[in-house]
């Protein structure tokens, strides 16, 4: 029963958030945080003074691979999903849009903070 009930709840906390804006590294070349539409409960982040509705991007990798999916909406209401690409590089993952119609990286494209 106990294992059902943590099931369920693993399953229903599975959500889709929105990003609506990117913190650049100071010499401006990785993500290194996102802004989300809405406020999302992060169990990592112990913090006190963190913005609930920015989320860095190791966090985000972590979300990620429990199940949480993550996406990027363009000027057209067109949706794309955002992935985690090489994990394994020495010098870290990195998040990016999954393929689509669009040359370019639409979190490019986002506003900044």
């Amino acid at each position: 029963m106990i294992n059902s009930l943590f099931y369920n709840f693993q399953k229903e906390s599975r959500m889709r958030h929105r990003i609506i804006a990117v913190k650049f590294s100071k010499d401006g070349k990785r993500i290194i945080a996102v802004k989300l539409k809405w406020p999302m409960q992060v169990w990592s982040l112990k913090e006190k003074n963190v913005e609930k509705n920015v989320l860095k991007v190791l966090d985000l990798f972590m979300e990620i691979g429990q199940g949480n999916h993550f996406f990027y909406t363009d000027k057209c209401g067109r949706e794309a999903e955002i992935e985690v690409v090489d994990l394994d590089n020495p010098n870290g993952g990195y998040i990016i849009t999954k393929a689509n119609d669009k040359k370019e990286d639409n979190l490019l494209n986002l506003i900044r903070f």
